[in-house]
């Protein structure tokens, strides 16, 4: 073997016994350690305490939080928002659609546990005080510190980056009320500076048995100002429904053009279709814009044989949420696509 390449394989090998050296050295780190060093590695904990309020975006979802563990979650493309959760220490509720419920047990414990992490900035300060050591986890050539929490009805696995102390990956776990095991697994990319500050850019979220998904962090804000009452508000803005024997007025949510079709998403949920007494089969006008065409009401997404020549329908589309959606396939919607925008108003009677 030359000089050369002997120089740089001890190099190398200092280099990898260095890197041991150090790791060996932090593996006796206390978990108060672990806990100041992920605060200090995300900007420490006067800059923390000094953001009161905080929100961002993902696709269509905006999270809004409050340092005291409160978190606002609402769904929809603005102005139209077709669902608001509200979460605090005591209680979590949900308005979809102008339908208010109280979410308990399993799901109600990872709200609760969103509201607590995101409430402390994506670290590790609000659950110090239940916090316990578990050592370390490998994931292939990488060793990560293990810190595990309870959250009501959740169980909480926290793995730390051995070296920045930046919170790689969470691992929730629980059961449902049907004894069904509830598992899911949270990745955080690489983190960026925002007002001194450090937050993960993306992460990725995978189930068991799911396929995963991944979500951008956007339009991130520090303290905005948000009134008193916001985190006690749950109303949504999905217009209004009018509904009469054979006939529904109401508005659009959302709508998708494609080059060979149209999907109008309406606030018309199967109960105001049900009120208004219309029946599979049902020919309609629709009337948007000033212009007025013949649709068919099916109950539910009809085979994809009703398609070949071209259709217009009112159906209900699992895929595109709980309100019914009118699709234009294959036939002239350019007049009507002009016309669209969230929150325009919509009718249909019978023939």
């Amino acid at each position: 073997m030359s000089k050369s390449r002997i120089s740089a394989s001890l190099m190398g090998l200092a280099v990898l016994l260095a890197a041991g050296a150090s790791l060996f050295a932090q593996s006796d780190l206390s978990l108060k350690d672990v806990i100041e060093r992920n605060l200090k590695a995300s900007g420490g904990r006067d800059k923390i305490a000094a953001i009161k309020t905080s929100s961002f975006k993902t696709g269509t979802t905006v999270y809004f939080t409050g340092t005291d563990e409160r978190l606002k979650i609402a769904t929809g493309k603005q102005p139209v928002v077709t669902e608001v959760i509200l979460v605090s220490p005591d209680r979590v509720q949900r308005n979809s659609f102008n339908e208010t419920t109280e979410v308990a047990g399993l799901e109600k414990s990872i709200y609760q546990f969103q509201a607590k992490f995101q409430a402390g900035l994506f670290t590790l300060i609000k659950f110090a005080n239940q916090l316990k050591a578990q050592g370390f986890r490998s994931f292939g050539p990488e060793k990560l510190y293990l810190l595990t929490a309870q959250q009501g009805d959740l169980k909480v696995s926290f793995y730390l980056q051995a070296q920045g102390f930046w919170i790689k990956r969470i691992a929730l776990q629980g059961y449902w009320e049907s004894g069904m095991k509830y598992e899911a697994n949270y990745d955080f990319a690489p983190y960026r500076e925002v007002e001194g500050l450090r937050f993960p850019t993306t992460w990725f979220a995978s189930f068991v048995g799911m396929r995963g998904s991944l979500f951008e962090v956007q339009d991130l804000k520090l303290n905005p100002n948000l009134s008193p009452a916001f985190f006690s508000s749950l109303e949504v803005n999905i217009g209004q429904v009018e509904t009469g024997p054979g006939s529904l007025k109401g508005n659009v949510l959302d709508f998708v053009d494609r080059p060979d079709s149209l999907m109008v998403t309406t606030n018309w949920t199967k109960k105001s279709v049900e009120k208004a007494g219309l029946k599979s089969n049902d020919r309609l006008v629709l009337a948007l814009g000033g212009m007025q065409t013949e649709i068919t009401f099916y109950s539910e997404i009809p085979p994809q044989s009703q398609f070949a020549n071209g259709a217009q329908i009112l159906s209900f589309n699992p895929q595109a949420g709980e309100t019914a959606v009118v699709i234009f396939f294959r036939t002239d919607f350019s007049r009507f696509k002009e016309k669209l925008a969230p929150l325009a108003p919509l009718q249909i009677r019978k023939k």
